[in-house]
C-alpha cells in the first residue's frame, strides 16, 4: 500500500487519507508453506482468492489491483528494502534520512545489510526467474535507488523513530525480520541484519523503561 494516512483531529478511532497512492493485492495458499507446488488453478485464479480481491479492486478510492506473488514481491520488494535498511539505521543512530550518507562507515554498514537481504531476494522460491529479478531491482539499481531517496528525504526522520520515541511497537519484524526469517529457512545467514533488527528492540525496551520512570508534573 502507498496510500498514507494521518489522524482525525478530535475523533477518536478515526484516520484521513494524506495522500493517495495504491493498493496492491495478491493472494497466498491456504498455510502458505511456499514449497514449490504448483497449484491448479493457480491461488490466484481461485474463486475464493479471487472474489475479495474483485471487491477491494473495484472499490472507489482504494485505486486496487490484484498481481500474482511473483509480481506482487517485485512491486513490493524495492520498498521493504529501502525501510529495512535506512528506518533500522535510524533508530540505531538517531539520525534523520541525510545524516546516514555522511560518512563512509555508514555507506558500508548501509551495503552490509544490502548485501545479506539480496542474498535472501535471490534465493527466494516465490521468485523463480533469476533474470527478472535483476532487470526489474538489480543491487545496483536497489543501493541507487536508496541514496537517491535518502537524498530527497533530507531532514525527514522515519517514522520507525518517530514510534520509538514514543515508546511504540515497530514492524522491524516485518521488515529486516522478514528478510532474517526467509534467511533461515533458506540456509542464510544474515547477521548484520539481525543485529540491528536486536537493536532497534533494545532501544524501544530502553525508550519505555525511561518512560516509565518519568515523573510527571504540572506547572501551577
Amino acid at each position: 500500500m502507498t496510500h498514507s494516512f494521518g489522524h482525525e483531529k478530535g475523533r477518536v478511532f478515526s484516520v484521513s487519507e494524506a495522500v493517495r497512492g495504491r493498493l496492491f493485492l495478491t493472494a497466498l495458499p491456504r498455510g502458505a508453506s511456499y514449497s514449490r507446488m504448483r497449484f491448479h488453478p493457480p491461488i490466484e485464479r481461485q474463486p475464493r482468492a479471487t472474489s475479495l480481491i474483485k471487491t477491494l479492486s473495484t472499490t472507489a478510492g482504494l485505486n486496487a489491483g490484484g498481481f500474482s506473488l511473483e509480481e506482487f514481491l517485485l512491486k513490493k520488494l524495492p520498498s521493504m528494502v529501502f525501510h529495512s535498511i535506512t528506518d533500522s539505521l535510524s533508530v540505531i543512530l538517531d539520525f534523520s534520512y541525510d545524516k546516514l550518507l555522511d560518512n563512509d562507515y555508514r555507506y558500508i554498514l548501509i551495503g552490509q545489510l544490502l548485501d545479506e537481504i539480496y542474498n535472501v531476494i535471490m534465493s527466494l522460491p516465490e521468485l523463480p526467474n533469476a533474470s527478472k529479478i535483476v532487470d526489474r531491482m538489480s543491487k545496483d539499481k536497489l543501493r541507487r535507488d536508496i541514496v537517491k531517496k535518502l537524498r530527497s528525504k533530507g531532514y525527514d526522520e522515519s517514522r520507525m523513530l518517530h514510534r520509538i520515541r514514543a515508546g511504540r511497537m515497530t514492524d522491524i519484524d516485518y521488515l529486516n525480520g522478514y528478510f532474517v526469517k526467509k534467511g533461515k529457512e533458506l540456509g542464510i545467514k544474515c547477521p548484520t541484519n539481525e543485529m540491528v533488527m536486536n537493536l532497534v528492540k533494545a532501544k524501544l525496551s530502553a525508550r519505555r523503561k525511561e518512560m516509565e520512570a518519568a515523573i510527571p508534573f504540572e506547572i501551577a
